[in-house]
């Protein structure tokens, strides 16, 4: 679905350079639609992943009585919390709104990244309180990281170290898919594109 999000994109730019406006703005549109399917299944699927994250560090975090490893547990629920009322919202909006419904929903999938976030926060203070000369809320991504493998059973720690990864906007792969799209589109998987393309 993303793919074809960014043959549409890129379709649209193409159009736009032959000045061929109401095409490329169909373009957009269907890209967005697109966009919008995605984005909801992604909120659907990591609203869920971050409450069971969480549900999952709470008894450790709760017997240790740490107020900053609790109060990181409480910031990760609320996130999680303010995710879907972004997502409902976004839901809500009139279907033709297609650029407000995507700003909630990239809204709502930055917030509910930080709650995953603020649930390893949670975990790592838990776990390092007497040991730590660092705040971990303040260690860079590779900090955080070494911590997480760390405290982090054999089981775990591939998983972790992906939420984790995704926690920060970063790929596990050399280059981005987006940029992997960019470099080989493949256009001509997108049935509109011949037409488009014998217009003058």
């Amino acid at each position: 679905m993303f793919k074809e999000a960014i043959q549409r994109d890129i379709i649209a730019q193409q159009l736009y350079m032959k000045f061929l406006f109401g095409e490329s703005f169909d373009e957009i549109l269907k890209a967005q639609k697109i966009l919008i399917d995605l984005y909801r299944r992604i909120l659907g699927r990591d609203i869920e992943m971050a409450i069971q994250l969480l549900n999952s560090f709470a008894p450790a975090v709760i017997k240790t009585k740490d107020f900053m490893s609790r109060h990181y547990l409480k910031l990760g629920y609320r996130d999680a919390a303010d995710a879907r009322i972004d997502m409902v919202m976004a839901d809500n909006f009139r279907e033709t709104l297609y650029s407000m419904r995507l700003y909630r929903y990239a809204k709502a999938i930055k917030k509910v990244k930080h709650g995953k976030r603020y649930a390893f926060f949670s975990l790592l203070e838990a776990k390092t309180h007497h040991e730590k000369k660092k705040d971990i809320g303040r260690m860079n991504f590779d900090e955080q990281k070494k911590f997480i493998g760390e405290n982090s059973g054999v089981d775990q720690k591939d998983y972790y170290f992906l939420i984790h990864t995704d926690n920060y906007y970063k790929s596990k792969d050399e280059k981005s898919f987006f940029d992997r799209i960019w470099e080989k589109p493949e256009l001509f998987e997108i049935k509109e594109y011949e037409e488009y393309m014998k217009m003058k």
